[in-house]
């Protein structure tokens, strides 16, 4: 998908999201999300590696919605 865009780009798209293992907590994943600012949006995979295949994907808003007490 993104092996034809400027590299810019590509550099800005690939650290705006990070990669989790299926085992993961969400505070877990909204570590990850405190530790790049820009990031947003945390893919899990089996182990957490971006080379495998994607089994879930969890956004801010649904970290910010289930950290509501």
């Amino acid at each position: 998908m993104l092996k034809d865009v400027p590299i810019e780009l590509k550099n800005y798209v690939t650290n705006t999201v990070d990669f989790i293992g299926e085992d993961a907590t969400l505070f877990q994943v909204q570590e990850r999300m405190n530790r790049n600012p820009i990031c947003q949006d945390v893919f899990v995979t089996s182990t957490g590696t971006d080379s495998e295949p994607i089994k879930g994907w969890v956004t801010n808003v649904i970290v910010t919605e289930k950290a509501k007490v």
